[in-house]
């Protein structure tokens, strides 16, 4: 028996110039930020949620 069963998605869009890492590399920071937000959640990078992390880190 599995009991509950959640699922958190990040999403990404190929862009012109990507290359896979950095296509799998935002899919995965928009993973973590659907983890970070609770459980059944799907987060694309033009959500809110993707957009404020991305802001606040230096590069």
């Amino acid at each position: 028996i599995l009991g509950r069963v959640t699922i958190s998605v990040g999403v990404s869009m190929l862009k012109p110039g990507d290359d896979t890492d950095s296509l799998i590399e935002r899919a995965d920071a928009c993973l973590y930020a659907a983890k970070r937000g609770g459980r059944n959640r799907v987060v694309c990078e033009a959500d809110p949620e993707y957009v404020a992390e991305t802001r606040g880190q230096v590069a």
